[in-house]
């Protein structure tokens, strides 16, 4: 079969959707991705990108065509900039990769406007697209942005109901998300709870992460970033400190240096963690939960 894949992520930057483009790849699949200049969490171009150019390559013999797009840099304004040139620039590109696909997979990863060139190949082509949904939308850039104006509001419902509805199978990372999008979809049987998945075995771990039985582990694992709401976490640890509650959180994102400072700020090294982003740690942390 063959996949497009796209994915404003990609290799280098650390999703899961490189995972899943080497499995595709392993069983035989014809898989091309388009994506963008690689520069998350810290919202700097990562070393040999920039913004000029496409800077197409090929990774485990699988083609890449990179698009332009704004770094994300920090605040909000740059973040909305950083969403629409890649929905500007990869709905250009897509012209240009081919239109024999069997299938298109969108990754959505905050924005959803990442489905816009998918839409514009179906139309052309009439290729079908599923999209596995991780962000809910408007919901997330309201959070994140902090802009709750009823024109943009009204502009974002009109938007989402749009892509939704040229979506022919929607896979959810959270069951909690399925009843906002049936709101948003006539046709509610394309839409399946489709969980995270692990990715290695606990039997491949060497470092072993070792968790205190008579403490209470708590464990949060995915982006820390403005909408996860984290600051709460280091408020309940600063309260909880002299408890056997101890909080670990494992991922990357935009918010976590800032709760690393704070965490050091506040002196709640021996309640709080944050782990580095492996799927190792994954791993052995839920192992042992």
């Amino acid at each position: 079969m063959k996949i497009l894949v796209i994915s404003q992520y990609f290799y280098p930057e650390n999703f899961r959707i490189n995972d899943l483009v080497l499995e595709l790849k392993k069983r035989n699949h014809e898989v091309t991705v388009l994506t963008g200049k690689p520069n998350y969490p810290q919202g700097e171009y990562y070393n040999g990108y920039s913004f000029k150019g496409n800077e197409d390559e090929i990774w485990h013999d699988i083609p890449i065509y990179r698009v332009p797009l704004r770094a994300r840099k920090t605040g909000p304004l740059n973040l909305i900039r950083n969403y629409i040139s890649f929905a500007w620039n990869s709905n250009k590109r897509i012209k240009s990769i081919g239109d024999d696909f069997d299938v298109t997979y969108v990754f959505e990863v905050s924005p959803i406007t990442v489905a816009l060139p998918a839409i514009k190949l179906k139309k052309k082509r009439n290729i079908p697209i599923i999209m596995n949904v991780q962000d809910l939308w408007p919901e997330n850039i309201i959070a994140v942005t902090g802009i709750n104006n009823s024109i943009i509001n009204y502009f974002l419902d009109k938007l989402v109901n749009y892509i939704y509805k040229n979506i022919d199978l929607i896979l959810t990372a959270s069951p909690a998300f399925i009843p906002k999008i049936k709101n948003r979809v006539i046709n509610k049987e394309k839409i399946r709870y489709w969980p995270q998945y692990s990715i290695v075995s606990i039997d491949d771990c060497t470092d072993k992460i070792i968790f205190n039985q008579e403490d209470v582990n708590i464990v949060f694992t995915g982006n820390i970033g403005e909408a996860q709401g984290l600051d709460i976490v280091i408020e309940a640890a600063k309260k909880l400190i002299n408890t056997n509650i101890v909080f670990h959180l494992i991922g990357d994102g935009r918010n976590k240096d800032k709760l690393e400072k704070e965490v050091e700020k506040q002196q709640l090294q021996k309640n709080c963690f944050l782990w580095a982003n492996t799927r190792k740690n994954h791993t052995q942390l839920f192992d042992k939960c």
